[in-house]
C-alpha cells in the first residue's frame, strides 16, 4: 500500500520594531492538508449509519472525501505574535502566543484505514478442543472446512482461505474507525518572561509557561459493550451495542490537554574561572488519554465511550518538581616545572546534578470474563482506592535484595461486581520514586606542536554517587508482585575517550 499526503501551506512573517525598546513579532500560517489516501484506493472506514447492516465503505476514484473517507478542514489558521519590551538596561520582558496543528499523527495502526478488512484481513481465532469442556468442536476433517467451524491444530497447518476477504468477519477481528468529520488537533502555546542582568556576569529569568491542547487524538470502542447485570455472566459480545460487529476501535480528535509551568534560571557566563546555570520547573500537565505510543506505567491511550473525560486528570508525563544544575570549574594550573605544567595544568572539571519528581502511576486490575467491556489491546480497568497508595518511607518493607514494597496494597482493590468494572481510582493517582542523578567528567586539551593539532583527553561519570533510582513498582493489584520496585535506572558508569584534533 502507498499513503499519500499533500500539505500545501502559506506563512507571512513581519518585525516591527514600534520603539527602540519595543519590538512585536508578528505571523500568520495557513495550512490546506488533505487526509491520507491511498494510491489504489485501498482504504476502508466504518460508518455508524450504513455499515452495521452493509458492512465497511470502502475508497473510490473522485473528491479527497471519496478516496480518503474522511473530510478535508480547510479553516486552519494559526496566528503567532510575539513581543520583546526593555523596561531598563538591565531587564527585558518577553512574551509571545502561538498556534500550531497536527495535520499528521501515525498512532501506529490505529488510526490506519488500510488495516481494514477487505485490504487487510486480521483474523482472530477462538476455537475450542474436542476435550474441551467449554465447547467442544470437533477435528477439522480437511484444509477445506471453513474457519471458525471445527478445531485446527498448529501442527495440521493453516485452512484454506483462512485469510481471503470472503472468509473474513467483523466479529473476529479489530475494525479501526475515523470519523468522517474529524477536526485538526492543535496547540495553543503562550508563555511571558522576564529578564534581569545580576551584576555584569550573572542573570536570573523567571518565566510562566503554557500550553492548551484541543482536538487531540485520543481512542475509544465505538463497540464497547454495557456492564453485566449484577451477577450477570453474558458474553461480551452478547453486550455490545452494534451486534454484527467486534471491537471497533475509534481515532478521535476529542481530548483536551493542559500544560501549566513556572521557570526558573540563574546562569552566571563564564568568568574567573567558574561558570554555572541552575534551570527550575515546577509545573502540572493535565490530558484525558495516553499518546498511543507513550504508554508508561499501566497508563492508556483509551476512554470510557460512555464518558470520555472522565480520566482527565495528571498526564503519564506530568513531573511537577525539576532543577538541573550544572557547574564548570577551571581548575588551576600548578606554578612548578614546565613540563609539570603541561601534564597537570588547564584541566577543566564539569558537573550535572538533575533532580526530577517520579512519573505517574496507573492503579489497574485485570478484570474477569463478565467484568470485561472491551476486547481492545490497551483498554485498560482502574482499580479501588481507599487511602494514600503510596506507603511512608519506614513502612516500606524489604521484599528480597533490590525488591522492596513501594504502594500500598492495603489501600488498593479490584472490583468483584459484574455491574461495577470500573474503579474509583483516579487515573494516574500514584506517583514513582524520585530521581536524582550527579555525574562528573574531567576534561584536557594537549597541544600537540603543530598548527592547531591536539590531543583532547576526557573521563565522564554517570551517576557517579552510585545512587539508586528506583522504576515505578508493578500497578497491577491483581498481580501477585503488586506494589514492588524491582526495576532500577542504570547506575554508575565510566567512560573515557581521546580524540586527535587538526
Amino acid at each position: 500500500m502507498e499513503l499519500n499526503q499533500r500539505l500545501p501551506y502559506l506563512y507571512s512573517q513581519d518585525d516591527w520594531h514600534v520603539t527602540s525598546r519595543l519590538t512585536l513579532n508578528l505571523g500568520l500560517r495557513y495550512e490546506l492538508s488533505t487526509p491520507p489516501f491511498e494510491t489504489n484506493n485501498q482504504l476502508a472506514n466504518y460508518d455508524p449509519v450504513n455499515s452495521p447492516t452493509t458492512g465497511l465503505v470502502t475508497a473510490t476514484s473522485g473528491s479527497i472525501f471519496q478516496r480518503a473517507l474522511v473530510q478535508r478542514n480547510d479553516l486552519n489558521f494559526a496566528p503567532r505574535v510575539g513581543l520583546a519590551f526593555q523596561m531598563d538596561p538591565k531587564t527585558v520582558v518577553r512574551a509571545a502566543y502561538g498556534i500550531s496543528y497536527q495535520q499528521f499523527l501515525r498512532a501506529a495502526t490505529v488510526n490506519e484505514l488500510a488495516q481494514n478488512a477487505p485490504f487487510n484481513i486480521d483474523v482472530l481465532i477462538t476455537q475450542y478442543a474436542p476435550s474441551s469442556k467449554t465447547s467442544p468442536q470437533a477435528v477439522c476433517s480437511s484444509l477445506s472446512a471453513a474457519p471458525l467451524t471445527c478445531f485446527q491444530s498448529t501442527q495440521a497447518g493453516y485452512l484454506n482461505g483462512l485469510l481471503s476477504p470472503a472468509n473474513a468477519s467483523p466479529l473476529a477481528s479489530t475494525t479501526t474507525y475515523v470519523p468522517a468529520r474529524t477536526p485538526t488537533g492543535y496547540v495553543q502555546n503562550y508563555q511571558l518572561s522576564i529578564q534581569r542582568a545580576l551584576g555584569a556576569d550573572t542573570t536570573l529569568d523567571l518565566a510562566y509557561v503554557g500550553n492548551h491542547g484541543v482536538h487531540e487524538q485520543i481512542l475509544t470502542d465505538l463497540n464497547q459493550a454495557a456492564p453485566n447485570a449484577a451477577g450477570g455472566t453474558l458474553s461480551l459480545q452478547a453486550r455490545r451495542p452494534i451486534t454484527t460487529f467486534g471491537g471497533i476501535q475509534e481515532s478521535f480528535n476529542g481530548g483536551p490537554s493542559l500544560f501549566n509551568a513556572f521557570e526558573a534560571k540563574l546562569e552566571r557566563r563564564f568568568s574567573h574561572g567558574i561558570s554555572f546555570i541552575d534551570s527550575f520547573t515546577y509545573s502540572h500537565a493535565q490530558d484525558a488519554a495516553a499518546a498511543n505510543q507513550e504508554v508508561g506505567n499501566d497508563d492508556s491511550p483509551f476512554v470510557d465511550r460512555n464518558n470520555t473525560l472522565s480520566a482527565f486528570t495528571r498526564s503519564a508525563y506530568d513531573v511537577p518538581l525539576r532543577d538541573a544544575l550544572a557547574v564548570v570549574y577551571d581548575l588551576p594550573s600548578p606554578h612548578t616545572h614546565r613540563l609539570m605544567g603541561y601534564a597537570l595544568g588547564g584541566w577543566q572539571a564539569s558537573a550535572l546534578n538533575t533532580f526530577s519528581s517520579g512519573l505517574p502511576i496507573n492503579l489497574i486490575y485485570s478484570p474477569t470474563t463478565a467484568q470485561q467491556v472491551s476486547s481492545l489491546t490497551s483498554y485498560v480497568y482502574r482499580a479501588n482506592l481507599a487511602g494514600n497508595p503510596v506507603l511512608a518511607g519506614a513502612s516500606r518493607t524489604r521484599i528480597a535484595a533490590g525488591q522492596y514494597q513501594y504502594l500500598n496494597a492495603q489501600a488498593v482493590s479490584a472490583p468483584t461486581a459484574a455491574n461495577t468494572p470500573f474503579g474509583n481510582a483516579s487515573r494516574n493517582v500514584a506517583r514513582a520514586p524520585n530521581f536524582n542523578d550527579l555525574d562528573f567528567a574531567l576534561h584536557k586539551r594537549f597541544p600537540l606542536g603543530f598548527h592547531e593539532s591536539a590531543l583532547e583527553f576526557r573521563a565522564e561519570a554517570f551517576d557517579v554517587l552510585n545512587h539508586p533510582n528506583a522504576q515505578a513498582p508493578d500497578s497491577n493489584i491483581s498481580d501477585s508482585a503488586f506494589g514492588v520496585v524491582s526495576s532500577y535506572f542504570p547506575s554508575r558508569e565510566l567512560q573515557f575517550a581521546a580524540k586527535i584534533v587538526f
